[in-house]
C-alpha cells in the first residue's frame, strides 16, 4: 500500500490552509514536513501579541527573517497587552516592526490595545511619507 505524505499539497494550498489555524496549531502543523514548515515560515499574515519583553525579542527574529528574505507581508496585526510602564520600552520596536512591514509591502496593519491606556501612536508612515514629498 502506497503511503501519503502532507506533502502532496500545492504550497499555496498549505498556507491557505495555515491562514485559517491559530499561531500555535499552525506552528504544530510545521512538523507535518518541510514543505508544511517552509509554508508557515512564510505565511503573509502575521500577528504578534505582546505579554512580556520575550515577545519582542520573537518577534524582532520573525521579522528580521522576513525582511531579510524579502518574504511578503499581506497583513501585520500587533496586540499591545503591555502594561502602561513598559509600553514606552515597545515603541521603539514597534516603529522597527512597521518599518519591516511596510518594505515587504503590507497591505494591511492592524494595531489593537485591548485596554486603551495608548489612545493614539504617531505611526511613523506619516512622517516618512510626508518627508518623501
Amino acid at each position: 500500500m502506497e503511503s501519503v505524505t502532507a506533502d502532496i499539497l500545492p504550497d499555496c494550498l498549505i498556507q491557505k490552509i495555515l491562514s485559517y489555524c491559530s499561531f500555535k496549531r499552525a506552528a504544530k502543523m510545521s512538523i507535518l514536513s518541510k514543505t508544511w514548515l517552509q509554508a508557515w515560515l512564510t505565511l503573509p499574515n502575521i500577528k504578534f501579541r505582546a505579554r512580556y519583553y520575550k515577545n519582542a525579542e520573537m518577534t524582532d527574529t520573525i521579522l528580521e527573517r522576513y525582511r531579510d528574505n524579502n518574504i511578503a507581508i499581506d497583513k501585520f496585526e500587533f496586540l499591545n497587552c503591555l502594561e502602561s510602564h513598559s509600553r514606552e520600552v515597545f515603541f521603539s520596536s514597534i516603529v522597527k516592526w512597521l518599518d519591516i512591514a511596510l518594505q515587504n509591502g503590507v497591505k494591511d496593519i492592524v494595531y489593537k490595545d485591548p485596554r486603551r491606556l495608548v489612545r493614539s501612536y504617531p505611526l511613523p508612515i506619516f512622517k516618512s511619507w510626508q518627508q518623501n514629498l
